[in-house]
């Protein structure tokens, strides 16, 4: 059993290596889309709506963006796929396809992150089965109800309604609760200032 010291220095190099590893998945697959692309050109190729066109500044500028994306909604503690689906939509992918990229995306990272608390705080275990009846009920809505009303109109666009609804919502949140902390704080005298690493361990 590997265990590391907080703030050690295979500590730190045990964190930063998922850098190196997730961008040599995306320099691999940006290779294959790229030879993707490049064949599909050489074959006069009919692009439809949705198609996204990988392009050599796309391979580049893609995966840049979706990084500081998924950075940012880790710092603000937002939802990646609320972040990583306008993005998808920008780019041009059809919003379908965005939603459901962006659905299974958020099933890895939200069904680990719950196992990592249930399995360190068999305490929190209340909040993991309210949560996932929340979420389970949420799934069924969108996949009988949203789907099938998008497949009789056709009108991708209540796709994008609900994903510029959440992103809102869970912007104007992000800014009150972080306020309400604040406001808390100065009220109880808790000093407002960086914490030294790893003092949550001591």
């Amino acid at each position: 059993k590997l265990e590391t010291e907080c703030n050690s220095t295979l500590y730190w190099v045990l964190t930063a290596l998922y850098v190196p590893v997730l961008w040599s998945f995306s320099i691999g697959y940006g290779y294959i889309m790229g030879k993707k692309h490049r064949r599909k050109l050489s074959m006069d190729f009919e692009w439809v709506s949705g198609d996204i066109q990988w392009t050599n500044q796309r391979i580049v500028m893609y995966p840049l963006a979706f990084f500081f994306a998924g950075l940012m909604s880790s710092l603000l503690g937002i939802g990646g796929g609320m972040v990583i689906a306008p993005l998808l939509l920008e780019i041009g992918m059809h919003p379908s396809v965005a939603n459901a990229t962006t659905g299974v995306m958020t099933l890895f990272t939200a069904s680990s992150a719950a196992l990592l608390y249930l399995i360190q705080d068999i305490e929190t275990y209340d909040y993991f089965v309210w949560y996932m009846m929340v979420a389970f009920i949420a799934g069924l809505i969108g996949r009988f109800i949203i789907n099938d009303y998008i497949k009789k109109t056709g009108k991708q666009a209540l796709a994008i309604f609900f994903l510029a609804f959440l992103i809102t919502g869970a912007c104007i949140l992000t800014v009150f609760i972080a306020v309400d902390r604040i406001v808390s704080d100065i009220q109880n005298e808790v000093p407002i200032e960086f914490a030294e690493m790893c003092s949550a361990e001591k």
